[in-house]
């Protein structure tokens, strides 16, 4: 019974919003470069907001976190750190 009635109401609240505009239902994306850095790089799950402001201002940018390598900067990104220890 409590099955339904959930069902029930997912129904109704996706017709309510049938024919809305997407961006009613999407949220808002962060504008600023560190936000979005954070919001990309915190979806790995060794990775949190202090390791995205380290590596922010270590690289400047995700270009940059992304060409380091481990010989060169060896513990330098979190997951590094991890595997090592």
């Amino acid at each position: 019974m409590c099955l339904e009635e959930e069902c029930g109401r997912y129904l109704e609240t996706i017709k309510v919003y049938e024919n809305k505009p997407a961006d009613l239902t999407q949220g808002q994306m962060d504008t600023d470069y560190l936000s979005r850095l954070t919001h990309a790089l915190t979806s790995v799950r060794s990775v949190n907001k202090t390791d995205v402001v380290n590596l922010g201002s270590t690289f400047g940018s995700l270009s940059h976190i992304m060409d380091a390598s481990m010989e060169g900067r060896p513990g330098s990104l979190p997951w590094h750190r991890r595997a090592q220890g």
